[in-house]
């Protein structure tokens, strides 16, 4: 690396630290950029373009599992994504990066083949344009005759992150996999390494059921209880899931507390006490084979009974053309329009509109009110370059209402994009303006974990609506406010949702009321708006529905 001196400094570009300085890093102080907390509105690009021309060695701190945020679960963490480590770890080398250090927890049953993986990427960046092999190498050392059902299993839940699925399609394939592993091989080493896969599998089973629990109090002892008696699986990170438990307000019993991990004795006020919860006995046989059947016998692969709908992305006005009623406005969050994070709605400009007039209100989360500007992006599909039309990074995060515009020279379709750093904004634009959010399986809608109301359109001939729900909080309205459906009726928070379009309510809005996570569209067009005269349709369902 050309050092010359025999003693370094090693810091963070990280949280307040996070903007480039003005003044050049000294050559023995190594700066390692955080790939999230950033403040002072940089992009993570940006930071790298920043410190780049004042350092002379620059490393990344990532984050490749916090328990805190994944719970060891599967489809979750970075440190599991193939797609994510193949296309950054190189690209930060490429950017200049010399080291990288990583968060991580011991979950190796969730992220074991992207910490491996990880460190062949690390070893040689080049290496990223052969992932698939390094893959079948894992594969065929781990699992040798078993290698081809594991393949399936480790694309799951390492590469298949962004496929909606439920629960129970999550285990039933997790189980079915393993099952078929074991019929193919008899090798010890193997057969332990599916073993240890399956006493994970069951805890992914128990932290589900601990979700969807009326009791999470014993659901999250019979979760804690079984990740102790594999703790040395390092499946799973028990300390972290103890702690995870307390701040949550679901406390063990004391003698829970992991304390001296090896041993189920502490001393306590009364003297040195057994710990029934920190069983050391090792799992038997007979219970991975118990867990097994259980596993296959208890979940099946989700079925759609319907046939997805594809549409076009050409959007046009659709009130209208189609007649679409007054109805009372919704919002895309906690009622006031209020986004986090990075964001997308399309909008339209009519022959003779220039601007697009915004009211901005940034940082309300008060904490949070150092992570910089609000930046607004405005594109035209018509924008040969695919530049942004306009920009505006004027609205500082300080609770304050500020009116902006966006111009375009152009009419028609326009995407608006906005960052906010994480510290939260509320968008107003005029009432009747088009302003639509996609939200289809491909394209989820950023919709939050608070309370929204939007609308969408059911084309005519229309039998099912079906989709996907990551909450099963909120209810399907007609046009009218009549009740068509439930969330609550679902088996699982996270599941596939299907409605029958009763005669005569074709050709319609209809409202997702009250409702809570996504909710990903595909038999209908996969977009939301507030109310009919801001919602932007396909042009030939406009065009179908208006003769």
């Amino acid at each position: 690396l050309g050092f010359d001196e025999e003693k370094y400094v090693g810091i963070y570009g990280y949280a307040s630290h996070s903007p480039p300085p003005s003044v050049d890093v000294h050559p023995n102080v190594i700066v390692s950029l955080a790939t999230g907390f950033i403040r002072g509105g940089y992009t993570f690009d940006e930071m790298i373009d920043g410190w780049s021309e004042r350092t002379h060695f620059m490393g990344i701190r990532g984050y490749h599992d916090v328990h805190t945020w994944s719970q060891a679960m599967p489809r979750r963490a970075r440190g599991g994504n193939i797609n994510y480590l193949k296309e950054n770890i190189p690209y930060w080398h490429e950017r200049g990066a010399r080291f990288m250090n990583s968060e991580a927890s011991d979950s190796w049953g969730a992220n074991g083949l992207g910490y491996w993986l990880s460190s062949r990427l690390l070893w040689d960046s080049d290496s990223a344009y052969r992932v698939d092999e390094l893959v079948e190498e894992f594969l065929e050392n781990a699992f040798g005759e078993a290698r081809e059902p594991m393949s399936e299993f480790y694309y799951l839940i390492a590469e298949d992150y962004d496929t909606p699925r439920t629960n129970e399609d999550v285990l039933a394939r997790m189980y079915g996999h393993i099952d078929r592993a074991r019929t193919l091989t008899n090798d010890p080493a193997v057969l332990e390494r599916l073993d240890e896969l399956t006493l994970y599998t069951r805890y992914v089973e128990l932290r589900f059921r601990f979700a969807e629990a009326s009791d999470r109090g014993e659901a999250a002892l019979d979760m804690y209880r079984h990740a102790y008696r594999m703790r040395h699986t390092m499946m799973v990170h028990i300390q972290a899931l103890y702690r995870w438990l307390r701040r949550r307000g679901i406390d063990p019993p004391p003698e829970a507390n992991p304390g001296r991990l090896d041993s189920p004795e502490i001393w306590t006020s009364e003297g040195l006490k057994f710990e029934p919860w920190k069983s050391t006995d090792a799992f038997t046989d007979a219970e991975i084979a118990r867990f097994l059947d259980e596993g296959l016998a208890n979940h099946e692969k989700t079925v759609i009974d319907f046939d997805p709908v594809s549409f076009s992305e050409n959007l046009i006005p659709a009130a209208h053309a189609l007649g679409l009623p007054e109805v009372p406005i919704g919002n895309f969050g906690r009622g006031n329009d209020n986004f986090r994070g990075r964001n997308m709605m399309l909008t339209w400009f009519e022959k003779g509109e220039s601007s697009l007039p915004l009211k901005v209100t940034g940082g309300l989360i008060t904490y949070y009110r150092n992570r910089g500007n609000v930046q607004f992006e405005l594109y035209s599909p018509q924008e040969v370059t695919l530049d942004p039309v306009d920009t505006d990074e004027s609205t500082p995060p300080d609770g304050e209402t500020y009116e902006i515009e966006l111009n375009s020279p152009y009419e028609g379709l326009h995407r608006l994009e906005w960052s906010d750093g994480g510290d939260q904004t509320r968008l107003q634009w005029p009432e009747g303006r088009p302003m639509t959010m996609r939200s289809s399986l491909d394209e989820p809608g950023r919709l939050r974990n608070s309370r929204w109301n939007l609308y969408f359109y059911v084309p005519m001939g229309t039998e099912i609506v079906g989709g996907f729900a990551t909450n099963n909080r909120g209810l399907i309205l007609d046009q009218d406010g009549n009740e068509l459906f439930d969330f609550a009726e679902l088996d699982e928070r996270r599941s596939y949702f299907t409605v029958e379009v009763p005669e005569g309510l074709d050709g319609q809005l209809w409202k997702f009321h009250n409702s809570y996570g996504r909710r990903m569209l595909m038999t209908v067009p996969p977009y939301l708006a507030r109310s009919g005269c801001e919602l932007l349709l396909p042009k030939e369902v406009v065009e179908a529905d208006s003769e």
